[in-house]
Order: structure tokens, then sequence, then C-alpha cells
């Protein structure tokens, strides 16, 4: 099985172009399910199904593992048996009645106006890099932008 593990990573940085830290979570969930698999007694990839599954993600919830981790595992999972069914070394995918369960949607954490006065005012404005701070913060304050779209800004996006 540990074959097909490594067929299937490299299929993940290859083809589907993904980074090297995916990979690695990949890598560390599908070995935990392989150990599960070899612990029942489990030493080829077709003598696992459904049922299979359904253990290991119990075995993840008795070690009070999250539902947003038991999921993570259960994608990559439904993932790999995807592959493994995508190029014909196994005939069926005993992952497909497996819906992966959505996480809590939580709200951000917002500051306190006190908060918000304290961090506006901690740039030195004596400065260039501090009066460049305190124009990034007040940008981000008085437009709401994500910090991603702020580094993204550019000055002839800006209607002034």
């Amino acid at each position: 099985m540990d074959h097909l593990l490594d067929e299937f990573l490299n299929h993940l940085l290859v083809e589907r172009g993904l980074s090297l830290n995916t990979r690695d979570s990949y890598a560390g969930d599908m070995q935990k399910y392989l150990a599960f698999l070899r612990d029942k007694g489990i030493q080829d990839i077709h003598e696992t199904s459904d049922v299979t599954i359904s253990l290991f993600l119990a075995a993840l919830k008795k070690a009070s593992l999250s539902n947003r981790t038991i999921a993570r595992n259960l994608s990559c999972i439904k993932m790999f048996y995807k592959y493994l069914a995508d190029t014909n070394h196994i005939s069926s995918n005993p992952s497909l009645n497996f819906e992966t369960p959505k996480g809590a949607m939580t709200l951000p954490h917002v500051l306190s106006i006190d908060e918000v006065d304290i961090l506006l005012q901690k740039p030195d404005r004596t400065k260039p890099a501090g009066l460049r701070d305190a124009a990034l913060l007040e940008l981000l304050y008085a437009t709401g932008l994500r910090v991603s779209e702020l580094v993204h800004l550019h000055l002839n996006n800006i209607n002034l």
C-alpha cells in the first residue's frame, strides 16, 4: 500500500500542483489511515470497504479529535480512493457514500473601540515608516479591507 501512497502524493505535487506543505499534510493523514489498516490486519487496499473507513472515523472520534480534523482526514481518504479509482488501481471507490461534514462557521473576533484606538496610536508618526503604518492601519479600519487585499492594492486602484 505504501507504493500507492507514494504515487498519490506524487500526483498531488506534479499533476494537481499542490504545495509541499499540503502534500505533507496529506501524507501525515494517510500514514495514520494506513497504520490503522495494518493494525486491523489489512495488507491490501482491495480489502478495504466503507465499513473500514467508518471504523477509522470512529477511532478518530474516540481519540477526541476535533470535527475539523476528522473532516480533513475524511477528505484526504476520499481523494486517495478517487485517485486509486481514476488510475484503475481499484474497481470501486468505498468512500463514495461519505459526505465530508462542514465545519462550524465562527465569527471573527472584533476589536473594541479602545483596542482600535490603542492600535491606531502605535505607529511612530515622526518617521516615514510610522506614517506609512498609520496610513495602512487607518485604511484597513476605515474600509474593512482584508490584509491580503491591502497588500495587493495598487495606487492606480484608489479613487482619490
